[in-house]
């Protein structure tokens, strides 16, 4: 029971301020920054090119990983299968992204970005850039620089802690 054990010593030495409220949550501030973010995001993404958030995170990270796994990337994204195969089909319909067997498994499909839809993914991301720096800019370059480092690193706990249970 090594789970309940790493929990009962994680209240034993907390620190976190005093939680009076569900608002004094980390988990809650953190869902609460994102969901802004995903507001925003899905505004301007939709309003400039003409995609969802989740289209776009498809299509960004098929541009960095390609020719990536289709079902590595659901994984990534934590997606529900329908959901995402819609998203995929709208972005091979639209000529952005092909799907084609994997050259290292023949029984799986593997996702890559065409070249136009390389140019789109280029595009947003130069945007998305600037819409990231609007973002932090109530920060120093030292606030942002810790910031990141520690969502890192609790990112990567939280990794290593749900690992444990499964």
């Amino acid at each position: 029971m090594k789970n309940i054990s790493q929990e009962n010593n994680a209240i034993a030495h907390s620190k976190h301020p005093a939680v009076n409220s569900i608002s004094d949550l980390l988990s809650f501030k953190i869902a609460r920054l994102s969901g802004i973010n995903q507001r925003l995001g899905g505004y301007w993404l939709k309003k400039k090119f003409d995609l969802g958030l989740n289209d776009w995170r498809i299509l960004g990270l098929t541009t960095a990983n390609q020719p990536v796994p289709f079902k590595k990337i659901q994984e990534m994204l934590d997606m529900d299968k329908g959901q995402f195969s819609r998203s995929v089909k709208m972005l091979v319909d639209r000529g952005y992204i092909s799907v084609g067997p994997s050259k290292i498994d023949g029984r799986a499909l593997d996702l890559t970005v065409t070249k136009i839809g390389k140019q789109l993914s280029d595009d947003m991301l130069r945007f998305l850039k600037h819409r990231n720096d609007v973002s932090v800019d109530c920060l120093t370059k030292s606030e942002c620089d810790s910031f990141l480092k520690i969502l890192q690193k609790i990112t990567d706990h939280s990794i290593d802690f749900l690992e444990s249970y499964e």
